[in-house]
């Protein structure tokens, strides 16, 4: 599931579109994107303003659905523009933030059911925008619908195998998949397989050399693991460094190049568990099967081999892992 909060990137990034000065010969596309980006604004302003957390309120989730008709009425007086098919793609991310996915998922499968035999110049991207969104909607049924789109070697089969590596990468994120257990050596040449881990709480943990996030959250694991280890607890450490180490936890002065240099770092500091390293960084197969875009990340992984938790938070991960170990 996206994040609840969305939205405030959406609007963020909304295309500022302005009315061409009285110099340039009349754009009508111009003119109702710019009407399409005030409406937005207004949405934008009347935000409630009730913290900055994952979670949605109430009061949110109702401000984003009945946002909706907003976007709906204008798509009405626009039918067959693309301001008013981009205000319908834009209505359902409104469903998305105000958590009813399936409500988006309808309406983005109808949308893109009308823009499959259009020839407006502006249908491919639009379909494209709406395949994004549907990905976050529904997984499994952007994988259906853009598995067609995505033989061949044009633009939008490249664009379409990109969103479908994505919605795989969703899949596998979602609270209750199965984690799908690496089998590799660790760069202390402990044998890294699903025996390891049955029957017990994982985290996985991304990580690197040069986060002084990533350096805090060890510091804050490695006291936990003690306490918890007896107890079915037990951490994966995944490298996302590139080939250059860091000598200096969240530092800049290298310490050497690869898994040796990497071996060193987590000896001097003290690292108990296991952990994972390649060299490719964020191009880490490891890394990019669940979407891991920045360091630290945090899965939790519960005793039956599937995911707890996606999105650990960063201020009470601890406490969330302990609830879990000691859940009975």
């Amino acid at each position: 599931m996206v994040s609840p909060r969305l939205l405030l990137t959406l609007l963020a990034a909304a295309p500022q579109a302005q009315e061409p000065p009285q110099s340039q010969p009349f754009d009508q596309d111009a003119i109702e994107a710019s009407q399409l980006e005030g409406l937005l604004s207004q949405i934008r302003g009347g935000r409630p303003r009730v913290g900055t957390g994952e979670a949605v309120t109430a009061e949110e989730s109702a401000y984003y659905l009945a946002s909706r008709e907003r976007l709906r009425e204008f798509a009405k007086a626009h039918v067959g523009r693309v301001a008013g098919a981009r205000a319908r793609v834009l209505s359902a991310t409104l469903s998305l933030a105000g958590m009813a996915p399936a409500e988006a998922k309808a309406e983005l499968l109808e949308i893109l059911g009308e823009l499959r035999g259009s020839t407006a110049p502006w249908a491919p991207l639009l379909r494209m925008e709406a395949h994004q969104w549907l990905v976050e909607a529904d997984p499994a049924a952007a994988i259906d619908a853009l598995t067609p789109m995505a033989q061949g070697d044009s633009d939008e089969a490249k664009a379409a195998q990109v969103l479908i590596d994505v919605a795989k990468g969703r899949q596998r994120l979602q609270v209750g998949a199965p984690w799908e257990v690496p089998s590799a050596s660790a760069v202390d040449g402990r044998i890294v397989n699903e025996e390891m881990f049955r029957g017990k709480v994982v985290l996985v943990h991304y990580w690197s050399t040069g986060s002084a996030a990533s350096i805090q959250d060890i510091e804050k694991l490695k006291p936990l693991y003690k306490e918890l280890r007896d107890k079915g607890f037990e951490i994966l450490g995944v490298s996302l460094d590139g080939k250059r180490i860091r000598s200096v936890p969240g530092g800049g002065e290298p310490l050497g190049d690869g898994a040796a240099a990497l071996r060193t770092f987590t000896e001097k500091l003290q690292m108990p568990w296991p952990v994972l390293y390649d060299g490719l960084a964020f191009e880490s197969p490891r890394g990019k099967q669940y979407l891991v875009t920045t360091v630290p990340g945090r899965i939790l992984v519960g005793r039956d081999g599937k995911l707890l938790a996606t999105s650990l938070d960063p201020q009470k991960f601890v406490s969330q892992i302990r609830e879990a170990v000691e859940k009975k």
